[in-house]
């Protein structure tokens, strides 16, 4: 007679517990990773969002200009999961919702619709200087990130429950040999609610713990693509930045594209890793970002600036840092725009930081910047000929740039690389 929980009973027993327990460890982890790094996301893209909106708002709303602000409203409002937007005065006054009939007729003071379950409101105020004017609403609906919560877990679901029942039917010998495959998949686990997204766990079985590390990385794999999305719309949100940027002088159009062209090249060139080149693509991008705070009259000035006028000019790198600071998965960027009008032998501005101590980064958008700057138009003066911008380059390197930059620089301009860069952007 064959005892119903022998030796070989009791482990399959056991192992069908752990192997339980693993799974379910595994599960209620990912389940919080997932719900955590859904919402923080979407508070980031509700902030970007919010400031957006600020910027599109602000002088509309100085000028009562119904028609503007309706139309920087209604851009923000067809955004996936924006489901509410509202401009609120500095006396607390409804100015316009999303839901008013028509922009150019009044709009009745209200409330604005209440946060719940599925909404979260983010509030964003806007200034004129010291002044306050008003704020700016955003309410963000969470129905896609629960829906998208709600697939995983049951695919996730089922997958143990499935494992469960394969385990209840094994042997001695194979709770044994599911030890170290269960064991990975629990480390895999882990690092993924750590945050490690490039975590994946070797398939070498067609069985049924073969199935859950498919599993396993399958979903790893969904919310990698999720992150890259959010990583998308952060790029979407700066090249946005940019043109704002770029409204307020004319002058400038196209050379925050440029420049982060040239310094996309520079960094292949130089073989930077993937997050670095991500840095640099949006330091690039958003390194002017601190002339929103520059008078449009120094920026628009068409003869020299006078020394009083230079030194605010020489505030935008501090300026942009400290916007940028507000933005939590832009705070790396901020310390490299601050840093992009240093000088390698130590004599440019804000910090007077040389050689070194300027990230590579911030060497890389001064060679780049300062390029564009000489070859391109400004209020009070045309564009430098090519071969001046280059000798001025060459000339300073070692003084302004980093010489191993301006090296790489000029191989790509003798290559045509540079003149391709300039067709392309100003076609």
């Amino acid at each position: 007679m064959t005892r119903a929980f022998g030796i070989k009973g009791r482990l399959v027993a056991l192992f069908t517990l752990l192997f339980g327990l693993a799974v379910g460890a595994m599960a209620l982890t990912s389940f919080a990773f997932q719900r955590a790094f859904l919402v923080e996301e979407t508070a980031k893209r509700g902030d970007l969002l919010a400031k957006s909106l600020m910027m599109s708002v602000r002088d509309p709303l100085l000028e009562r200009d119904l028609l503007g602000l309706s139309s920087a409203v209604e851009a923000i409002r067809r955004e996936p999961d924006v489901t509410a937007a509202w401009i609120v005065d500095h006396r607390g006054k409804v100015v316009l919702r999303s839901d008013a009939p028509a922009p150019n007729l009044p709009v009745k003071a209200g409330s604005p619709p209440a946060p719940d379950g599925q909404t979260r409101i983010f509030v964003t105020p806007i200034t004129y200087g010291q002044r306050a004017i008003g704020s700016a609403h955003i309410s963000l609906g969470m129905t896609h990130a629960e829906e998208t919560l709600a697939r995983t877990r049951a695919h996730v679901v089922r997958t143990m429950l499935f494992g469960l029942m394969i385990g209840m039917g094994g042997t001695f010998l194979l709770a044994w040999v599911f030890v170290k495959p269960v064991e990975l998949l629990l480390q895999a686990t882990r690092e993924a609610a750590h945050g490690n997204l490039d975590i994946q766990v070797p398939v070498q079985r067609r069985d049924e713990i073969g199935a859950l590390a498919e599993s396993f990385n399958t979903m790893i794999a969904n919310l990698r693509v999720a992150g890259d999305n959010v990583q998308r719309g952060y790029l979407d949100m700066t090249r946005a930045l940019a043109a704002a940027i770029e409204a307020k002088d004319e002058y400038t159009r196209g050379h925050c594209q440029r420049v982060c062209a040239y310094a996309i090249e520079i960094g292949t060139r130089l073989a930077l890793p993937d997050h670095t080149m991500r840095d640099l693509e949006l330091a690039a991008i958003l390194h002017d970002i601190g002339k929103i705070g520059i008078d449009e009259n120094i920026l628009r000035k068409s003869s020299r600036l006078t020394y009083a006028e230079m030194q605010v000019m020489h505030e935008h790198p501090v300026i942009g840092e400290r916007i940028l600071r507000s933005v939590e998965p832009l705070h790396l960027v901020a310390s490299y725009i601050v840093h992009h009008h240093e000088h390698y032998d130590g004599k440019g501005y804000p910090q007077g930081s040389k050689g070194d101590e300027i990230p590579l980064i911030a060497r890389i958008l001064g060679v780049a910047d300062a390029y564009d700057s000489m070859t391109s138009r400004r209020p009070y003066r045309e564009p430098l000929p090519e071969a001046e911008s280059v000798k001025r380059l060459r000339a300073d390197a070692g003084r302004q740039f980093d010489p191993h930059i301006v090296e790489i620089f000029l191989e790509l301009h003798e290559t045509g690389v540079i003149e391709r860069i300039k067709e392309h952007t100003n076609a």
